[in-house]
């Protein structure tokens, strides 16, 4: 055990760590507010502000937002995205969420929750549509077809399309060489990038409740255009207290997912959000989602040292996603069925576990008996979490053997049929209604 005392007159307790440092509890950095036509809304905003236009200078308070908050709003990329064609896109979005119900679902999957999801019992008052990935020309074309799409309409969405996805190759490389990883090694150009459009039919009635629970997203990086009209979204901070992300005009959320925390080695936070009914009007939203490479997803050589061991296994997008579903981890506990061996016997033994415990003791001394009583208070804490990871690993077990039983049908259906449908990436009603959690 390592007692230190901090610059903030504070007892740091410390048991050898088995977490991802970025899992310690940080004080947040100060991030500049930069002044502009926008300044009086900036003083009152509390999630970190990233100036495009304002690199190399944004680098650290890039990573800063990206480790501590894992999301930031944007400002300053309209010479990629231009507010007009923020606004264009959204004339369109509404146009299309208002279209027959026969005319949107043409527009079908092709993997779970990439196309038309309808309310359900579950999400009574939203409903979306979808693109698979905006960075193929021809997916975009396609949804544009399945929904009778008009000329401006179509080349609005093209229009869109590429500057979204010029937008996520810059961010990421960004975030990549502030990692000091070499963003050209990364082929991020590959990733695919899914596409959604939201509506959420708020009532008088339904004021008060959630439009989408707790949940991260499945993915390496989301850009949300929200409504500027009716708030609702809602970030966690560090301190586990929910921030509204009230609506700011010509700016764009980005948000860190999963598959980030996994590619980075636990170093970037999958920030957990929701979204609440604050009034009764509907609420239309733009979301993005750059997903991660096609292959295998594994923390990055460069991010694995003596200091940083291996923290996760190699898996890739897909397996994790329905695993996600599979287990209903929506809020990135399924992260934990993913640490490598090693880490998952340290959480095992008490006496490897970490407990960061911050006493703040000012001019005052505290007692030996009432340090060691937190302590028991941490320890018992922490054998609650390990028995929460018992149960994960019991319901990851579970889905090995259901993913094992899942491949064999496949490889026998493959050998009777030469082509298998779209649809076998269905993976049922439950399913589709878990699957709105990505979609803020």
């Amino acid at each position: 055990m390592l007692l230190h005392k901090t610059r903030h007159n504070s007892i740091v307790i410390q048991l050898s760590p088995p977490c991802p440092p970025r899992l310690y509890k940080q004080t947040t950095h100060s991030l500049a507010l930069h002044t502009n036509k926008n300044s009086n809304m900036a003083t009152k905003c509390t999630i970190p502000i990233i100036d495009f236009l304002d690199f190399p200078n944004q680098t650290s308070n890039l990573i800063a937002a990206s480790v501590e908050w894992g999301c930031f709003r944007l400002i300053n990329f309209h010479n990629i995205l231009p507010a007009t064609l923020m606004s264009d896109m959204k004339a369109v979005v509404r146009s299309l969420l208002d279209l027959p119900v026969e005319i949107k679902q043409r527009n079908i999957d092709v993997i779970a929750g990439s196309g038309y999801m309808a309310p359900t019992s579950i999400n009574p008052l939203y409903e979306a549509l979808g693109v698979y990935d905006i960075a193929s020309s021809a997916d975009v074309d396609k949804f544009c077809s399945q929904l009778d799409a008009s000329p401006h309409q179509r080349e609005t969405i093209m229009r869109y399309a590429e500057a979204v996805h010029v937008l996520f190759m810059r961010i990421g490389k960004k975030l990549a060489e502030s990692l000091g990883v070499k963003s050209e090694s990364i082929g991020i150009e590959n990733w695919p990038c899914l596409f959604r459009i939201n509506k959420y039919n708020f009532t008088p009635q339904s004021v008060g409740s959630p439009g989408v629970q707790i949940h991260t997203d499945s993915g390496f990086l989301t850009i949300l255009q929200y409504d500027e009209g009716v708030g609702g979204l809602e970030v966690m901070d560090t301190s586990d207290q929910f921030i509204p992300v009230e609506p700011w005009p010509d700016t764009l959320l980005v948000n860190l997912g999963d598959m980030a925390t996994v590619w980075s080695n636990g170093r970037l936070r999958n920030v957990k959000h929701r979204v609440q009914c604050k009034e009764a009007k509907i609420r239309v939203s733009i979301a993005s989602f750059l997903l991660g490479p096609r292959e295998t997803v594994e923390p990055r050589p460069e991010l694995v040292d003596d200091d940083h061991p291996r923290w996760y296994v190699p898996t890739t997008y897909e397996d994790y996603r329905k695993m996600r579903l599979s287990t209903e981890l929506q809020a990135g506990e399924a992260l934990a069925l993913l640490h490598t061996p090693t880490n998952v016997r340290k959480l095992w033994s008490l006496n490897y576990v970490t407990v960061m415990l911050t006493l703040n003791i000012g001019n005052e001394r505290i007692c030996n008996g009432s340090c060691l009583l937190l302590l028991n208070l941490c320890l018992l804490v922490t054998v609650i979490k390990v028995k929460m990871l018992e149960t994960n690993l019991s319901k990851m077990i579970t889905f090995q053997n259901v993913m094992e039983v899942s491949k064999a049908e496949d490889a026998k259906a493959r050998k009777e049929k030469d082509v298998i449908p779209a649809e076998e990436y269905k993976m049922g009603t439950k399913d589709y209604d878990l699957e709105v959690l990505e979609m803020a």
